[in-house]
């Protein structure tokens, strides 16, 4: 329905030192119409910045680049851990009904 989902990844970056999270947590959907709201806001998701709407399954793909889990979200059923691996994941997207491709930045 062109609704446009956003990952908030809410990294603060220190003049020196490692990046650390700013605790935002958030997906927001922006309607067709630009309207923004909060999709989902849970301090599990870890910096969510992977997000891909998985129209044939229905639900939001999630990938968290500070933790190691990317989940799987709908408005209905909430949030739930998809698959878990090394982490600092970046970018998902579904290939076909049974894989996932999922790209990381701490491999």
């Amino acid at each position: 329905d062109r609704t446009l989902y956003v990952s908030d990844t809410s990294l603060v970056f220190p003049p020196t030192g490692n990046p650390t999270r700013g605790k935002t947590d958030r997906v927001y959907r922006v309607s067709p119409a630009g309207v923004v709201t909060i999709a989902v806001a849970d301090p599990r998701l870890e910096g969510p910045n992977g997000v891909f709407w998985d129209e044939g399954a229905g639900h939001l793909l999630i990938a968290s680049i500070m933790g190691k889990h990317v989940y799987r979200w709908t408005a209905t059923g909430g949030l739930h851990v998809l698959a878990s691996g090394p982490g600092g994941y970046d970018g998902v997207e579904r290939l076909d009904a049974r894989t996932l491709l999922v790209s990381s930045q701490d491999l």
